[in-house]
């Protein structure tokens, strides 16, 4: 009889045990090495929290313009960029990482809805510019190629539960290359107040901006010296409202800035870059988690 009741409690002590240890999941922060927040978790499983889905867009389709500089091609540095900071995120059991292209091309999910559904982009686009310009388009205005992928992007993310989205691209102002004054650093583009993640796009620009200054400088051309600009007409961050979750563009250099152009000193840069982008996200995540 003892014998059973000492077997019964084990059993009931291996239960509990594993009940906590696959069924609750815990938020945490801790310190790395270089002093940055990221966001952890204790005990976790991913079968009951809904994971964050990251966005991440590396700029310019193949084709489809995009700044270039002595066979550098910002369609294929955006891309590197992208793979990088995937690379690192993914590590994170608790966020879900999409990229809109890779080595393979687009992204099946997004581009299949975006060609099967450019009637209900077009008509939602019109619906939103009628609001948010006040305005009545009573015909129908058809979407150029870029401009249907950039709000058919917005449209599949929101109905996608993306939780938060990073565009990537690379500077250029060709009026000036080849001169021995050029502008140099990063920029940031959030939407302004007219949109619905003006707040939080703001807030994950603050984020980002703080990250990459410990790696370069801000942006020494006119308006964009500031570090984060506000441009409200940006397809990508939510023009028109067409979007409900943070989004920002990051210029993270200008194309033909010195260390951009040896594989080495671009490569050295890109590793530091995602490493803080990546910082910067898992920052925003884990203080919005912590409210």
């Amino acid at each position: 009889m003892k014998e059973k009741f000492i077997f019964g409690t084990l059993i009931f002590f291996a239960v509990v045990f594993i009940y906590i240890t696959f069924s609750y999941h815990v938020f945490s922060i801790k310190k790395i090495d270089n002093g940055a927040t990221v966001l952890t978790t204790i005990a976790t499983t991913t079968s009951d929290i809904k994971k964050i889905k990251v966005l991440i867009v590396p700029g310019h389709e193949p084709g489809f313009g995009g700044a270039w500089y002595r066979g550098l091609k910002e369609e294929d540095l955006t891309l590197s960029l992208a793979k990088k900071i995937q690379g690192i995120l993914i590590n994170n059991p608790q966020l879900d990482v999409v990229m809109l292209r890779d080595d393979n091309g687009w992204n099946y999910d997004i581009s299949n809805y975006i060609t099967t559904n450019k009637i209900q982009i077009e008509d939602w686009v019109n619906k939103h510019k009628n609001i948010t310009q006040n305005t009545h388009i009573y015909n129908k205005q058809k979407l150029l190629h870029i401009p249907l992928t950039l709000y058919g992007t917005n449209k599949w993310a929101d109905e996608n539960n993306i939780d938060i989205i990073l565009n990537i691209h690379f500077n250029s102002n060709p009026k000036i290359i080849g001169q021995a004054r050029y502008y140099k650093g990063f920029t940031i583009y959030t939407t302004g107040n007219k949109s619905s993640n003006s707040t939080s796009s703001k807030i994950f620009a603050a984020d980002m901006m703080y990250e990459l200054l410990k790696i370069e400088n801000k942006s020494n051309a006119p308006k964009e010296d500031t570090g984060v600009v506000v441009d409200q007409d940006l397809i990508a961050v939510g023009s028109n409202n067409t979007l409900s979750v943070p989004s920002i563009i990051v210029e993270y250099a200008y194309i033909y800035e010195n260390f951009m152009q040896a594989t080495s000193t671009r490569n050295s840069f890109f590793e530091k870059a995602a490493l803080s982008t990546a910082t910067a996200i898992e920052n925003y995540i884990a203080n919005k988690l912590n409210k």
